[in-house]
C-alpha cells in the first residue's frame, strides 16, 4: 500500500529557543496539505529517518528525564496520527477510490474519531479525584499509572481497545515477577477495570471489547485470604483495661479505643471531626458525620451516640494534648490551607500512629499486627458476635452495603443503634 503521509520538522519556523514545529504532510499528485501537530522540538532531537523524536537511554539528570518523558508523549501523538492516516489510506485502497484529494484526506483525518488513549484519561481521572478531595483514591490510581508506565513501553499510545485479556495477563505476570503479592495485584487490576468502566460510561471505550466479566479476566481469582485483622476478645480487653507506660503508645491506645467505641470510624474521618460534629438530640449527644470516601455520593450521615466510654476517651486524649482550632481530637497538629495538604498531613500522622500501635502490641504481648484499621474490623466482629443485624452494622460502619440495604436503613430508628452500641 502506498503511503501518502509523512512527518517533518519545519526548520524554517524555529522559535526564539531554536525549537521547530512538527507537521504532518499529506501529498498526492504533487498537491499538499499540512497539519500542525501543535508542538515544537529542538532539531537535535528529531530523527528524519524514523520521523520520530529521539529518546535518550539511561538519563540520570532529573530535567533530562522530564524532557525525555515529554518526547515520549510527542511520539505517542505522532503514532496516533500515523495510525489514523494508515486507516484512511487503507480505506481508500479497499474502496478503490483514486479520486480523493489531499484536502478531503485532511478533512477526513480531522473528523475521524480518535481512539481513546488510556494515559491521558487516567491522568485526568486522577486530577478530578484530587480536585474533589479524594487524595487517597487518587493515590491508588496514581500507583496504577506508575505500574502501567513501568510495564508498557508504549503506554502513551495505549488505547482502551488494546487492553485485552492477553494484555492484562501479561500485566499480571509482570507484577508477579516483581514480587507483587496476589492481593495487591488484584487491587491494581481492579483499578484498571474501574477506569475502563468509567471510560465506557464516558463513551471513550467500547463495550464490545470489554476484557473483564464473563469470559474475560477473572479478577476475583487473584484474591487470597489474609490474616485476621480483628482483635480476639482477650487482646481487646487488654487494650481496654491496661495502660501503657510509654506516652506515645498510650496516646495511640486511646485513639484506637476512640475509633473502636465509635463503630470503627476510620483514622482520617476521626482526624477531621470538628466540635460542630457534636449534635444534641432528645436522647443525648451524638457525633454526626459523613465518611470522606462517600461524601460525593448519595450517602447517609453516621450518628454515634456519645457513651461514657467515648467521653472518657476524649478526656484522656485532651490530657495528652489539646486539639487545635475547632478539631474534636488532638490529631491534626497544624492548620492547613486546603484539604489536599491536610490529607497529606493526616497521612503522615497515621503512619506514626501505626508505628506506635505496633510498639503497643509488643508491649502488651499481642501476637498480631496492630493498625488503626484493626479497630474497624474488631468493632464489626464484636457487633456480629452479639447478633446485631447485618443491616444495622452496615449503617454503623457507613459500609458500601448501605446502598444495598437502604430499604431497611431509611426507616431505621436511632434507638436501635443506641442499643447496639452497648455491646462495645
Amino acid at each position: 500500500m502506498k503511503k501518502y503521509h509523512r512527518f517533518k520538522l519545519r526548520a524554517d519556523r524555529a522559535d526564539e529557543n531554536g525549537a521547530c514545529p512538527i507537521i504532518m504532510v499529506i501529498t498526492k499528485n504533487r498537491k499538499r496539505q499540512f497539519i500542525s501537530l501543535k508542538f515544537s522540538v529542538l532539531p537535535e532531537y528529531w530523527d528524519n529517518e524514523s520521523e520520530r523524536l529521539v529518546i535518550l537511554d539511561n538519563s540520570a539528570d532529573k530535567k533530562e528525564k522530564a524532557e525525555n518523558q515529554k518526547r515520549k508523549e510527542y511520539n505517542a501523538t505522532i503514532d496516533d496520527y500515523a495510525n489514523r492516516a494508515l486507516a484512511i489510506e487503507f480505506e481508500y485502497e479497499r474502496e478503490n477510490n483514486t479520486h480523493w484529494t489531499p484536502g478531503q484526506y485532511k478533512e477526513k483525518l480531522k473528523t475521524q474519531s480518535v481512539k481513546s488513549k488510556v494515559e491521558p484519561f487516567l491522568k485526568e481521572h486522577i486530577q478530578i479525584l484530587k480536585e474533589t478531595h479524594r487524595p487517597g483514591t487518587a493515590s491508588t490510581f496514581y500507583v496504577l499509572y506508575r505500574k502501567l508506565l513501568s510495564f508498557d513501553p508504549d503506554f502513551f499510545s495505549l488505547s482502551f481497545n488494546a487492553i485485552t485479556i492477553t494484555y492484562i495477563n501479561r500485566f499480571n505476570e509482570s507484577m508477579e515477577k516483581e514480587g507483587v503479592s496476589s492481593n495487591t495485584r488484584e487491587c491494581h487490576i481492579k483499578k484498571l477495570r474501574a477506569i475502563y468502566n468509567i471510560a465506557i460510561k464516558n463513551g471513550q471505550a467500547n463495550k464490545e471489547n470489554y476484557p473483564f466479566g464473563m469470559g474475560g479476566f477473572q479478577v476475583y481469582a487473584l484474591h487470597r485470604e489474609t490474616e485476621k485483622r480483628y482483635l480476639p476478645t482477650e487482646y481487646l480487653e487488654k487494650l481496654k483495661n491496661q495502660k501503657s507506660e510509654n506516652p506515645h503508645n498510650e496516646y495511640s491506645r486511646q485513639l484506637f479505643l476512640f475509633s473502636y467505641y465509635c463503630y470503627g470510624i476510620s483514622f482520617k474521618d476521626m482526624a477531621v471531626l470538628r466540635k460542630s460534629n457534636i449534635v444534641k438530640y432528645n436522647s443525648g449527644e451524638y457525633i454526626v458525620y459523613k465518611r470522606l470516601k462517600t461524601q460525593d455520593k448519595k450517602s447517609y450521615p453516621i450518628s454515634i451516640k456519645i457513651t461514657d466510654n467515648i467521653r472518657q476517651t476524649l478526656k484522656a486524649l485532651s490530657k495528652h494534648k489539646k486539639p487545635i482550632n475547632d478539631f474534636l481530637l488532638p490529631i491534626v497538629t497544624m492548620p492547613k490551607d486546603n484539604f489536599s495538604s491536610l490529607s497529606m498531613h493526616i497521612g503522615i500522622i497515621l503512619r506514626s500512629h501505626n508505628k506506635y500501635l505496633q510498639r503497643l502490641a509488643d508491649e502488651f504481648e499481642i501476637k498480631m499486627k496492630l493498625t488503626s484499621y484493626v479497630s474497624r474490623h474488631t468493632a464489626a466482629m464484636q457487633l456480629q458476635g452479639h447478633q446485631i443485624p447485618e443491616h444495622v452494622i452496615s449503617q454503623m460502619l457507613g459500609h458500601k452495603k448501605l446502598e444495598t440495604t437502604k430499604i431497611y436503613l431509611d426507616s431505621l430508628d436511632t434507638s436501635v443503634i443506641d442499643e447496639a452500641v452497648k455491646v462495645l
